[in-house]
This record gives C-alpha cells, sequence and structure tokens, in this order.
C-alpha cells in the first residue's frame, strides 16, 4: 500500500509511508574473484574490459565506480540471473541494485547492512544514473518480509518488519492471483512522464497524492483488522486514484484483464509497479476459480509466496579435486 508515494517529489513535502510485501520470486548477482584483470560481465549481453568504467550497463558500471572497484587488485567477473524478466512491475532493478551493492561491499570490505545497501542502491539510480525511482523497490529487496516504511522529508527511511500478522499475510496470500499482461516496460519512462505531470499541475497531482495516501491508509487499516476482502475492495479505489496519473499508465490490454478478473470473482485489482505493462494484482474469495477462467483466456499466472526474507549473501567455495 502507498505506491506511488515513495518519491522524493512527494515525500519532501510532507513525508510517506507505505507498505510492500517480498514475493518467492529472486535475481542473483554472481561475483566471482578470478585470476587476471579487467572486468567480464554476464547478462543479456556479454561484455569484457579492463576498466570497471569501461562497463556499458549503467546499474553494474555506477555501482562499481561509486564503492571504488576500479581499485580492487584482481579481475572480477559478474553473472546475472532472474526469475521474471524486467519491466514487470515486481521490482527487478531495485532488487537488482540491492544485491549488486551486498556483493561488492561483501567483496571490497565495505559496510553491508541492509539499510546502506537499500540507500546506496537507490542513490545509484536516482542520482548517478538519473532514473525517475522511488524507494519502496531497493528497500523491500533489501529487508523482505511484510514490511512498512516510514520515509521523513530528508529522505531517511525507517522500518517496521513484519508488522503484520503471519495469520493474515497466510489469509491474504491465498487470495492474490497475479495475472501477467504479457506487456513488459521501462518503468522509469512512465514514471518521468508522472514526475514531470506532478511538478507541472500541483494543485491537481497534490490532491490525487492525498487520495492515494487516503485510500492506503484506509487499505492498511483493513490489513490489521485482518479483512482482506475489504483490503480488495479498497484496491479499486486505489487504482482508480493511480490511473489519473497518465503517462502510459494503462492501455486496452490491462484494461481488459481487470474488467475479465472483475466479471469472474475478483473482489478487487490494480496494476502492480509503475504503469504501462507487467502484473494486474487481484484479491478473491476463490483465488482457483479466476486462475481457472484466466488460463482459459491464455494470460499467464505468477504462483508465488510471500516469504520473511530479503537480499541475502551465500558463500560458497567450489573446490576441484583430481
Amino acid at each position: 500500500m502507498g505506491g506511488g508515494l515513495d518519491f522524493p517529489y512527494v515525500y519532501e513535502s510532507g513525508g510517506a509511508r507505505f507498505v510492500s510485501a517480498a514475493i518467492s520470486k529472486y535475481i542473483w548477482v554472481l561475483i566471482n574473484d578470478r585470476v587476471g584483470s579487467g572486468v567480464i560481465v554476464k547478462y543479456r549481453h556479454f561484455e569484457e574490459a579492463e576498466s570497471i568504467y569501461e562497463i556499458d550497463h549503467p546499474i553494474i558500471r555506477e555501482t562499481g565506480i561509486s564503492l571504488g572497484l576500479d581499485s580492487y587488485k584482481d579481475g572480477i567477473e559478474i553473472a546475472t540471473l532472474a526469475d521474471v524478466v524486467s519491466g514487470t512491475g515486481l521490482g527487478s532493478s531495485g532488487a537488482f541494485g540491492v544485491a549488486l551493492q551486498l556483493g561488492f561491499r561483501k567483496l571490497l570490505g565495505r559496510d553491508p547492512s541492509l539499510h546502506m545497501c537499500a540507500m546506496s542502491a537507490y542513490e545509484v539510480e536516482r542520482k548517478k544514473l538519473g532514473e525517475s525511482v522511488g524507494v519502496q523497490d531497493h528497500f523491500i529487496a533489501a529487508f523482505g518480509g511484510f514490511s512498512r516504511f516510514a520515509v521523513d522529508q530528508e529522505g531517511v527511511v525507517k522500518v517496521q518488519k513484519n508488522y503484520l500478522d503471519k495469520r493474515i499475510v497466510d489469509s491474504l496470500e491465498k487470495s492474490v492471483v497475479l495475472a501477467y499482461s504479457g506487456l513488459a516496460r521501462k518503468s522509469t519512462d512512465v514514471l518521468r512522464h508522472q514526475e514531470a505531470t506532478y511538478r507541472s499541475s500541483q494543485d491537481t497531482s497534490i490532491n490525487r497524492v492525498d487520495k492515494l495516501r487516503e485510500v492506503a491508509d484506509q487499505m492498511e487499516n483493513a490489513l490489521l483488522g485482518g479483512s482482506v476482502s475489504e483490503y480488495g475492495v479498497l484496491l479499486n479505489d486505489h487504482w482508480k486514484a493511480k490511473r489519473t496519473s497518465g503517462g502510459g499508465m494503462t492501455n486496452e490490454r490491462i484494461d481488459g484483464i481487470y474488467e475479465l478478473g472483475m466479471s469472474n470473482g475478483a473482489i478487487g485489482g490494480k496494476l502492480v509497479g509503475a504503469g504501462g505493462g507487467g502484473y494486474v494484482m487481484f484479491v478473491c474469495n476463490d483465488a482457483e476459480k479466476l486462475r481457472a477462467t484466466l488460463s482459459k483466456h491464455s494470460i499467464e499466472i505468477l504462483e508465488f509466496s510471500f516469504v520473511n526474507h530479503g537480499v541475502s549473501l551465500m558463500d560458497h567455495e567450489v573446490v576441484s579435486r583430481p
């Protein structure tokens, strides 16, 4: 709850708070300290360079530069894997940036705290790369769980992890269906337009943000009271308020999936993420029935569970024996 409120142009005028949940879909960042010199990067593309400054991948390059990776004495190899494609509204770039921060910081002996990894990853995207992103994706990727975040006017983020009763989380998990629109998009393009719109028409935008805050508070109270059904109904109010931000927030495909879900048992629904593509989230009393209906229309369903953990470091030593 509180999506769209985690941006500086919002919280700098009065603070913000939002609730996020981590799900069982992951991004892996593999960092190998290898013999030799230079940097090798493997993702959708293959890059090999003598210096981190020469790497094209923007988040890898700027994260490495900001942490002083150019002074590392040995060669380094970086590879990435992901459960979901980027541009689907599930916070993949934020999760990637946080994982990269943790891996590099461990390698270089820098502060590996979750808060530092989250804020530094956010600052790389927002300040170094000029992307129109908020803090929500980075902080939920770092801390995980079903967590509440409060941001003051200076941008300081306070975390209240797992504040929601597990029985309510389990009930919500059984009621949620994530339907893929089949459309991926670069979220920052959508968000950049929304930010420009906010700044150019502040009176209207402030009213819209106030409405989002009001609905988010109601959604949070519904969950705290254990009413998943009320939360589902309020999703519709949140979606109606959010879609007025324009900038390609929705389209015929997304609206079609939303209407299909609402006419086949969903209590409420909204698009997850910035807009323009990704997943439509539904809350319903009979999740299996809705999944079956969506599948008949060739709409892909993302199976998931809520997880209590955020980013973590896995140290593995592989020994080759003759």
